[in-house]
């Protein structure tokens, strides 16, 4: 087993990874702080892909969460970091995959999307967590849609495009 550095993606949330310019960038009196999506769709994809590699291989995971998400320094990446998916213990092989779904929030909690959030990232979290299993989409449509986004940069909030350049 790898090590990996840089605690969970838990952690990370609570330390404001994805927040543009740390823990308090961009929070004014009332606003919400400002999130690098980019970087969550790179980790999203991450995290996508691998579990599409588990369902390829008849694997259920029961038990994706962010804190078991695991980050393991990576210099070469922009975020410094990769993703790991870690604690199989709930983990089943199953008979048959035709047709493996992406699993649903439980206890109904759900992430309140900030002000910037592109539509297609709502709509896509809204379909991942429809209560008909057969309805969500497989992770390989998941992590399709996410890379393709990423190479999309006209769904970037205006400010957030005006950094890059």
């Amino acid at each position: 087993m790898e090590f990996c550095d840089r605690g969970s993606l838990q952690d990370a949330i609570e330390q404001g990874v994805f927040v543009v310019d740390g823990p308090r960038g961009a929070r004014g009196a009332g606003n919400e702080a400002e999130v690098d999506m980019e970087l969550i769709i790179m980790t999203l994809a991450e995290v996508s892909g691998a579990m599409e590699y588990l369902h390829k291989h008849r694997i259920t995971h029961r038990d994706l969460k962010p804190k078991n998400i695991l980050l393991r320094s990576a210099g070469k990446d922009r975020r410094g970091y990769v993703a790991k998916v870690s604690d199989f213990g709930l983990s089943q092989v199953l008979p048959d995959t035709n047709k493996t779904q992406v699993g649903v929030v439980t206890h109904n909690l759900r992430p309140k999307f900030p002000a910037s959030c592109p539509e297609w990232y709502k709509s896509l979290a809204y379909r991942c967590w429809r209560k008909d299993p057969k309805a969500r989409p497989p992770f390989a449509e998941v992590t399709k849609t996410l890379l393709s986004m990423l190479s999309d940069k006209d769904w970037k909030p205006v400010e957030a495009a005006g950094r890059d350049s």
